[in-house]
């Protein structure tokens, strides 16, 4: 949604999520170091590091990304910022930073109940996602924490609570532009969230790139809490064991009971989740 709305800003050039990072620069350097590592430690002779050296494969890398980010820029007569959206980018801030210097991070957070709503209706609408609580409160995790670590380097990062895009609108997003070095007047901004409401992206199976429509199942709710009607007692359980701890740093619960929603449940939904381990087992 905030990809979207940016992305009308005629000075902001995006497209579908790239996966530069996640698919492409992180897995060369990783290939890299696991072939250096078993010709040091002897256990085969093989790989790009007899050819390259990493600074060689970086300044490789360097090339490709500046280029996939020159022609996106130039895809759009007046653009003078990219505006790169994926999640897999969260755990590779710092490479990132490596490429990118002057980056600057927009770390969207969600409740994560809500998001774990989400990524099992992905995985069972459209095959991609978690299909369990526990799965999804920790890809949650994962991703929150490693985004935060962008926070390290002052004045480049900033935090958006979902929540407050949908409550606050036009000050929400003008925060967001300042911290860009974008400009818009009210106006501007009132215009592009009232054409691009959640409903009407969702009718239209909007992107990042006009040109390409999403799944129909891509958007859900779009609301903030309808997780209280789709987590059972069980699955809300399930996702206080592996993120209660950051649920509550973040502020969305103060209390390890939230969960519980009837007397008989901190007797019965811990040991049938016992139970469901030992099965695994």
């Amino acid at each position: 949604m905030l990809q979207v709305i940016l992305g009308e800003h005629p000075q902001v050039a995006t497209t579908v999520e790239l996966t530069l990072f996640r698919r492409y620069a992180a897995p060369w350097i990783e290939t890299w170091e696991d072939e250096k590592r078993n010709s040091e430690e002897g256990r085969w002779h093989q790989g790009l590091p007899f050819v390259w050296d990493r600074p060689k494969l970086m300044e490789f890398l360097q090339q490709f990304v500046n280029g996939v980010y020159e022609q996106l820029l130039a895809s759009k007569p007046g653009a003078t910022h990219v505006l790169d959206k994926h999640p897999g980018n969260a755990l590779h801030t710092r490479l990132i930073r490596e490429f990118l210097p002057e980056a600057r991070f927009i770390h969207v957070i969600r409740d994560g109940r809500d998001v774990a709503c989400s990524m099992m209706s992905a995985a069972k609408k459209i095959g991609y996602g978690t299909r369990e609580a526990g799965d999804s409160a920790e890809a949650w995790k994962r991703h929150v924490v490693g985004a935060r670590d962008a926070a390290q380097s002052p004045g480049s990062y900033l935090e958006v609570r979902y929540e407050d895009l949908l409550s606050q609108g036009i000050p929400a997003y003008q925060r967001v532009l300042e911290f860009c070095g974008l400009t818009g007047a009210p106006g501007w901004i009132e215009a592009t969230l009232e054409a691009n409401t959640f409903e009407k992206m969702k009718e239209a199976r909007r992107t990042g790139d006009p040109s390409v429509q999403a799944k129909q199942a891509h958007y859900r709710k779009g609301r903030a809490g309808s997780w209280v009607e789709d987590l059972s007692s069980a699955e809300a359980f399930e996702f206080e064991q592996h993120a209660g701890d950051l649920l509550r740093e973040l502020g969305y619960e103060s209390s390890k009971t939230w969960w519980q929603r009837s007397p008989l449940d901190p007797i019965l939904i811990p040991t049938a989740a016992r139970l469901k381990r030992l099965r695994r087992r």
